[in-house]
């Protein structure tokens, strides 16, 4: 966990990371719980749990804290019933300018399931995810968040038709044709020849990446 004056910058992890029993609750791929500041953090791999598990999530379990400039490759997934996000299972602080590769999000039977976060209760500033969302029988889907309490402003996901979860109106889904051309990408801080400052890069035939991860 990351504590209230916790930090944790520039860290990349390749985790697998499986949960044994039932009732596991906040797993994430970096951290399970973050009160602090996550930033330019970034994991690969995998996070599974088993049944009646809750706030599991490829970067953190649950995020009451700050997440910046951090993105997840890790597929997730658990057993029936509970959550399982892309980045987050649960989101009561800030993330911004994060995202999810083209990962996979799975569940059993009744899983709630969400490509980010699947409760938003925060803030969700200038993220996308590309991952697949799939469930099982009576689970529910969403491509960016499964309910918002809080803000969600400038978010992206990939729309249903191309594989990812459910449009239930929260984010804007994309194609993933559109995922690859910087217009779709609406209220972002786009790095361009006159923004050399930007924090998003997009690069032609690819998904957008953070600027700093392009740095030599």
């Amino acid at each position: 966990c990351v504590g209230d004056s916790g930090q944790v910058s520039g860290l990349g992890v390749q985790c697998v990371i499986t949960c044994r029993g039932k009732h596991a609750h906040s797993v994430g791929g970096l951290v399970g719980a973050n009160s602090g500041l996550i930033s330019r953090c970034y994991t690969e791999g995998s996070v599974s749990c088993g049944d009646w598990a809750e706030d599991v999530g490829g970067l953190v379990g649950s995020n009451t804290g700050t997440v910046s400039q951090c993105y997840t490759a890790a597929n997730t997934s658990i057993g029936q019933r509970r959550s399982v996000g892309g980045l987050a299972g649960s989101n009561s602080g800030v993330i911004h300018q994060s995202y999810v590769a083209t990962s996979g999000v799975s569940g059993a039977r009744y899983s709630n399931l969400a490509g980010l976060a699947v409760i938003n209760t925060g803030v969700l500033s200038q993220c996308y995810t590309a991952a697949s969302v799939s469930g099982q029988l009576f689970s529910i889907s969403a491509g960016l968040a499964q309910s918002d309490a809080g803000l969600i402003e400038h978010c992206y996901f990939l729309g249903p038709a191309d594989g990812g979860g459910t449009d239930n109106g929260l984010g804007i889904a994309l194609s993933g044709e559109q995922m690859t051309q910087a217009d779709s990408f609406v209220g972002w801080d786009l790095y361009n020849v006159d923004v050399p400052t930007g924090t998003w890069v997009v690069r032609e035939q690819g998904y957008p990446v953070l600027a700093w991860q392009t740095e030599a």
